[in-house]
């Protein structure tokens, strides 16, 4: 019932506000991508090869001077095998979720953001993934998001992991420092009558081009080479006194937290991101772990007129520890190919060879690898 209100109040507040100039900048966000992919080989599993099609970050709503309202059809395909997972190589044949899910919702007002949107950690999991120089984001996105919001999304009555929460953030910047503290809600691990909040800070020291640069939630991974200067974060999140719903026996933890750096660099058409991040929880019953997971990327902008072309490459790894909620897994990533930026990041075409490998024992007992091809479409109007 809600989505459908929020559905039709989008689409009148499109059509209203495209016949006249609309008041507090408000205007009409469609924005999506295509993906062609070949699954060149994969191993440990009976599945097709085949080419198949899909609509992945199709996203619509309105944004204006301080609010966003956008909602998300993601993933459909004629196929069961989930481009993301062949990314990372779990290769997950999960039965087709179309359904429309809300993925921001927010208003912003001097600094503060409040609603329905991602908590200000590491940058792979707050940058958009219109704006990252691989096919796929890095497994430092899937793993923190899984870890500091939980799953399945039960605001949303799904299984995604989108990784927002509704929660409160103030954040400012000034010269070569940028500040993030937010509180939000973490009932994705509570027993659905206590609410327990999960507090996040990020920090930022930065130079160059990026000295003075204004504050803002959004962020980009590419700046195709118009900037020269590099930034650097610190980050954290934590919270007490949850329990973990994905298993049958629900254990507690008394602590689970999130600490993380991430730094990016741009020189002479270069332009390197790298982050490191450490994913720790305390059982109730006993026992603790900290699993890891970290990424490096490295893209070169060639510039054509007004066009650019970016080769890129992009390495990540997630391992776990004794104790974990994944023990026994250890995910291997690597994409490497070509964008090409038509008009900037409204119009994008790309080809990368992505290989995925996940080693999950003893949870299943899977020994997955995947290598694939893809050519790719994304537009924003």
């Amino acid at each position: 019932m809600f989505r459908g209100k929020l559905i039709i109040l989008l689409f009148l507040m499109v059509v209203n506000f495209s016949q006249a100039k609309p008041p507090f900048g408000i205007k009409p966000v469609v924005m999506g991508q295509l993906w062609t992919v070949y699954p060149v080989d994969i191993k440990g599993v009976d599945k097709p090869h085949k080419i198949d099609t899909y609509i992945r970050r199709g996203r619509f709503g309105v944004k204006g001077d301080f609010f966003k309202i956008i909602l998300s059809y993601d993933n459909y395909k004629k196929d069961k095998l989930d481009p993301v997972d062949l990314a990372r190589g779990s290769v997950s044949y999960s039965t087709p979720d179309y359904r429309l899910q809300l993925w921001d919702a927010y208003i912003q007002v001097k600094g503060f953001t409040a609603g329905y949107f991602r908590p200000q950690v590491g940058k792979e999991s707050i940058t958009s993934g219109f704006k990252v120089v691989s096919l796929e984001k890095a497994l430092t996105n899937s793993y923190v998001r899984r870890h500091i919001t939980g799953k399945p999304d039960w605001y949303m009555g799904d299984t995604s992991t989108n990784g927002r929460l509704v929660g409160v953030n103030y954040g400012w910047a000034s010269g070569r420092f940028k500040v993030d503290t937010g509180v939000f809600d973490g009932y994705n691990f509570s027993d659905g009558h206590l609410k327990f909040l999960l507090f996040a800070f990020r920090g930022v020291f930065r130079g160059g081009d990026f000295v003075n640069e204004g504050y803002s939630i959004s962020h980009t991974q590419t700046y195709l080479g118009r900037k020269n200067g590099y930034k650097v974060g610190f980050y954290s999140a934590f919270q007490k006194n949850g329990i973990e719903k994905t298993l049958d026996n629900q254990p507690a933890f008394k602590d689970n937290s999130l600490v993380g750096a991430d730094l990016f660099f741009s020189f002479d058409g270069f332009e390197v991101s790298g982050e490191y991040d450490f994913l720790s929880r305390k059982w109730k019953e006993g026992g603790h772990y900290t699993d890891r997971v970290w990424h490096f990327k490295v893209a070169y902008n060639l510039w054509s007129g007004d066009k650019v072309i970016q080769p890129s490459v992009s390495v990540s790894r997630f391992s776990s520890s004794e104790k974990s909620l994944f023990k026994g897994r250890d995910n291997n990533w690597f994409d490497m190919g070509i964008n090409y930026y038509i008009k900037g990041h409204n119009l994008k075409t790309s080809i990368h060879y992505g290989y995925g490998k996940l080693i999950d024992y003893p949870s299943t007992g899977l020994s997955i690898t995947s290598k694939y091809i893809s050519v790719s479409l994304q537009f924003r109007l």
